[in-house]
């Protein structure tokens, strides 16, 4: 029995569509995880706070950020590992905010603080999109 003709040239064509499709429209969450520096996790939450409150004092200048949490992992895979969540109404939002980290972005200076804090070979990033949710009313 011969098989129907594929409407798609490769199976890359077909999530590469569905994906973009997909992301451009719909929450996403970038997370990251990292190990910091023992001697300097003091230093990285000081950092961490200044941070939040520089985007918070400039939150017309960061609207494309939704939210942003940073978690510290107390089971299961790197104890003490931080891991920080941004939430983007859209994939869009997030690739207007990433440059921000960059030489002469916004948050630069957060960015270089962090580096020197994090150990870089822990460090590991992630794009997320929801599927199911679930809240208590």
């Amino acid at each position: 029995m011969e098989e129907p003709p594929s409407t798609h040239n490769s199976i890359q064509d077909t999530a590469s569509g569905w994906f973009e499709e997909e992301v451009k429209m719909m929450t996403v969450y970038w997370a990251s995880t990292y190990f910091v520096k023992l001697a300097k996790r003091e230093e990285f939450i000081s950092a961490m706070k200044k941070q939040k409150e520089h985007i918070a004092k400039h939150r017309q200048e960061f609207k494309e950020i939704k939210s942003w949490r940073l978690y510290t992992q107390v089971y299961g895979g790197t104890y003490m590992s931080f891991i920080d969540i941004w939430e983007y109404d859209s994939q869009a939002d997030l690739d207007k905010y990433e440059p921000e980290w960059a030489p002469g972005g916004r948050l630069a200076e957060f960015g270089a603080a962090y580096m020197n804090l994090v150990e870089g070979e822990t460090m590991s990033s992630l794009i997320w999109k929801p599927e199911l949710e679930l809240t208590r009313s």
